[in-house]
């Protein structure tokens, strides 16, 4: 077991895995305010969170789609080419509409 543990602490960097786990315990928190089970994943309860996390204006949704369907995976759920597709789909929808990403201000050093 210890070869395991340390083998998976080696897939992602810090900083990765927390960000991780946030947007995961941020799906679990839009989930359990709709009242829903966010795992196993389906296109319609996780369509209403997604719709919820657009209208709040969440610009990095699509990231969200993605560590879902990553940790659907870890816990080996099944999934459907209907899923798969609506996963698919869910992502460009999350991308597009955002408006334009916002930038910090650029400093020039020299002045």
């Amino acid at each position: 077991m210890q070869t395991a543990k340390v083998f998976d602490e080696g897939r992602l960097v810090e900083g990765s895995r927390m960000a991780r786990k946030s947007k995961l315990e941020t799906l679990a928190y839009f989930a359990t305010e709709a009242g829903i089970d966010l795992f196993p994943l389906s296109s319609d309860t996780f369509g209403m969170l997604l719709g919820a996390m657009k209208l709040a204006g969440y610009k990095s949704a699509d990231t969200y789609v993605s560590a879902a369907r990553v940790r659907r995976i870890e816990l080996r759920h099944p999934m459907s080419d209907e899923l798969r597709q609506f996963l698919r789909s869910a992502e460009r929808s999350m991308q597009r509409g955002g408006g334009q990403p916002k930038r910090a201000v650029t400093i020039d050093p020299s002045q």
